[in-house]
């Protein structure tokens, strides 16, 4: 009796397991919309086209999130693309890129989620970008993605809104990595407008990969460094400045500390012209005050930025100078480091410098017990 048994029972336990597309279908319709998206999403697993045909009843009604997310995917897959989109696009800003974003974490292992990026990006025109669907296509490395990309960057209707072409160009870059860095270098060649070459040069850092789970590519991060080096003679003052950081990002302190060198180029003449002061105050054993300036004129090769100069010149300066007044009187003393902040295009634009600022060391000069001024050899720094 025993395989009778058995018989008898396993239609009914697979009949238990079978899903029913036709009441799927219908809840979709009925169920709270909390439950829509978990409906839908097993009413593809269990039947793709009867899914396809409820999806414009069942997306409208379904709610973002986490079951949205996968549900969405469901529509992807039984292709449902333009009822998905219509749902997207209602959706609020912030919903819609959490969305999109998951979406393209899906990308590079769906090809059904590839083509709905290709064919939402040809339905809806310049809508894709002004909306950033693209931002989910930072991790999407197939090939079909990267030509849309690649595409976008160089297209003169969206070069129109700047805004919007930096946001692309960051996912560019991102999505290619290495592979973007000479289509940035002829974008950089092709523009002289300070702001795309500072967006630019930052675009740069984000062919390495930085801020993702893997950590900054060191190779990628070289060759970045490379080409941001060879751009520097022909960048202006702001993108030279975001050169500056850019390269210490990707890890080329020297490089960075040497673009100095290109912030000025009317200034530079194998070195930049500065001049520094240094006041020194003691107020001694007996009572009185004493003052002293110092100052000098000094010449440094364009190998560090002058906020990283100043902070060092009181430490050299301070025995080179003899700065130990109050030592000597054996009271307190302060010191006051002033440094030109910007080379001077000549010296006799240095000199002016120098001969009013000794001008109103002496103007204070009567309020002092004793003062005096020290002009000092100019020297290389």
């Amino acid at each position: 009796m025993l395989p009778v048994i058995l018989l008898a029972l396993t239609p009914a336990a697979h009949a238990e397991d079978a899903c029913d597309a036709r009441a799927l279908a219908k809840d979709v319709e009925t169920v709270a919309p909390v439950k829509v998206a978990k409906t839908f999403t097993e009413l593809a697993e269990c039947d793709a086209e009867k899914a396809k045909k409820a999806a414009a009843k069942a997306l409208p009604r379904m709610l973002a999130g986490g079951d949205g997310n996968k549900a969405a995917l469901a529509a992807i897959e039984v292709g449902a693309d333009t009822d998905l989109r219509a749902w997207l696009k209602g959706l609020e800003p912030d919903q819609r890129s959490r969305t999109v974003a998951w979406l393209g974490e899906q990308c590079a292992e769906s090809e059904p989620v590839q083509k709905f990026f290709a064919t939402a990006k040809a339905e809806m025109g310049m809508e894709f970008w002004t909306d950033r669907w693209h931002r989910g296509l930072a991790e999407c490395r197939v090939e079909p993605i990267q030509k849309l990309l690649a595409d976008a960057i160089e297209d003169e209707e969206l070069g129109k809104d700047r805004t919007r072409l930096f946001n692309v160009l960051e996912v560019y870059a991102r999505n290619l990595r290495g592979d973007a860095l000479p289509a940035l270098v002829k974008l950089a060649s092709q523009t002289d407008d300070p702001e795309e070459l500072t967006y630019l040069v930052n675009a740069f850092a984000d062919t390495t990969g930085i801020g993702s789970v893997e950590g900054m590519d060191k190779e990628i991060a070289g060759k970045a460094a490379e080409a941001i080096r060879k751009l520097g003679p022909e960048l202006p003052a702001r993108a030279v400045e975001q050169s500056r950081i850019t390269l210490r990002t990707l890890g080329d302190e020297e490089g960075s500390d040497q673009f100095a060198q290109h912030r000025w180029p009317d200034r530079f003449d194998e070195h930049y012209r500065y001049a520094v002061t240094v006041t020194e105050v003691a107020k001694c054993k007996n009572g009185k005050t004493r003052a002293n300036l110092h100052v000098a004129a000094f010449d440094e090769g364009g190998m560090q930025w002058p906020d990283q100069i100043q902070p060092q010149l009181l430490g050299k300066l301070k025995y080179e100078w003899e700065l130990d007044t109050a030592d000597r009187c054996k009271g307190e003393g302060t010191f006051d480091v002033v440094m030109s902040e910007e080379p001077f295009e000549s010296d006799e634009a240095r000199d002016k410098w120098i001969e009013e600022t000794v001008l109103r060391f002496e103007e204070k000069a009567g309020s002092y017990d004793k003062a005096k001024v020290f002009k000092h050899e100019s020297f290389d720094y």
